[in-house]
């Protein structure tokens, strides 16, 4: 019997989820965001050294997007950094 109790509680928690989920998603139905641009921005850099090659990747992530408030505009940018390095060995031959 407990343990229908809990299987119910559980479902409840569920569609409580999945209903809050579901107003955000209408919510920006809205038309709320006017306008989003993403870009990804990089340099790229190769080198060579004895028995090792590589890239490395420096950049960021730029997140731009224009929200309508009222009769208000509110422009948020974001700028994510990433730095990825790629590394290749070669073998050895003796």
């Amino acid at each position: 019997m407990a343990e229908k109790h809990e299987v119910k509680e559980e479902h409840k928690k569920n569609v409580k989820k999945e209903k809050s989920h579901k107003k955000i998603k209408d919510f920006k139905r809205k038309d709320f965001i006017e306008d989003e641009k993403i870009s990804i921005v990089s340099d790229v850099q190769n080198f060579n050294a004895k028995n090792i090659k590589g890239t490395h990747l420096v950049g960021f992530v730029d997140v731009e997007k224009i929200f309508r408030i009222s009769k208000e505009k509110i422009f948020l940018e974001k700028k994510l950094p990433f730095s990825i390095l790629i590394l290749q060995f070669n073998e050895h031959k003796y």
